[in-house]
């Protein structure tokens, strides 16, 4: 059975020797492999974001390097003004006309984007 953005058996079957991580192969082993492609498959079919994925895929957290020489603080407001901003020009891009840019003028661009800006903020 296919389940939405998954894998049929008849493809996993295909591609699961050719995967690292299996039994056999250099390296650490992997939990589940399917489970792993199938969550990569529907991150990038639906669009989402790691942290956004069903339950059934897991936790894709990925820690940082525990051997790293000057370690990397976390700061929780820094990365929520980020994504905020990340997330703003996503949605400026949904305008094909900016996403392409397609006004040649700087002022015409800049308007339009002023114009999109306005909509974006009043929903």
């Amino acid at each position: 059975m296919k389940r939405r953005y998954g894998l049929r058996d008849d493809q996993w079957d295909r591609i699961k020797d050719l995967l690292p991580g299996r039994e056999g192969h250099v390296g650490g082993r992997a939990k589940d492999n399917r489970l792993f492609v199938e969550g990569v498959l529907y991150r990038y079919g639906a669009g989402i974001a790691w942290r956004d994925l069903p339950e059934r895929f897991g936790n894709f957290y990925i820690p940082p390097k525990s051997n790293r020489i000057i370690k990397r603080t976390d700061d929780p407001h820094t990365y929520k003004a980020r994504h905020l901003i990340e997330n703003f020009f996503a949605n400026l891009k949904q305008y094909r006309a900016i996403a392409i840019r397609y006004d040649k003028r700087a002022v015409n661009f800049l308007a339009a984007i002023y114009l999109a800006a306005s909509i974006t903020w009043l929903n």
